[in-house]
């Protein structure tokens, strides 16, 4: 097999293989829904997931200033609110009501969780690490709940296509899972 060479400053979409979130956060009167890709679990032991988050970014302020957020897991059928979501800043627009979406504060946070979305997963910020242009964010998982009709301990990639989660694979390029193997 032959390789072709990858911008280094394009490496991370060989590592991006988790399904997209939108990163909720609130702080007194002000919220903020953001897409997110960077995200991974951390630790089982405490549960742990870490986020990266752009400096300039208005739901990082809001993260550190309420040292909470919740990652949303949208399903297909809200690819274009999601799209919206990574494209439009909440500092000059409320993303809530642009992309219609539903929401209530968390069980354990007070970062809004979607109602739309396929399940949710409530953090509470353990650490915060500066990484060039981006914050990591550690948070602990607090509560954590998915639609039972999707997921059995693992996503059931059975389901309808518009409730699978889905993958970015940068710009406006997105991926859907194909089929459940095993060795």
């Amino acid at each position: 097999m032959s390789k072709v060479k990858v911008p280094v400053n394009q490496a991370y979409r060989l590592l991006n293989i988790g399904c997209v979130a939108l990163l909720t956060a609130a702080h007194e009167s002000q919220q903020s829904v953001m897409a997110l890709a960077w995200h991974m679990p951390v630790s089982i032991k405490p549960p742990l997931v870490a986020i990266a988050v752009g400096l300039a970014r208005f739901t990082a302020e809001l993260i550190q200033k309420s040292g909470e957020f919740a990652l949303n897991i949208p399903g297909y059928g809200l690819l274009s609110q999601t799209q919206y979501c990574g494209t439009v800043s909440s500092r000059q627009e409320d993303k809530f009501a642009g992309a219609k979406l539903a929401y209530q504060a968390g069980n354990k946070v007070k970062a809004p969780v979607i109602s739309q979305c396929l399940a949710q997963v409530e953090c509470r910020v353990v650490n915060q690490i500066l990484a060039g242009d981006h914050y990591i964010f550690v948070g602990q998982v607090e509560d954590a709940a998915a639609e039972e009709e999707f997921f059995d301990g693992m996503w059931k990639i059975t389901a309808e296509e518009k409730n699978l989660p889905f993958q970015h694979l940068g710009g406006t390029s997105y991926l859907l899972p194909g089929r459940k193997v095993t060795p």
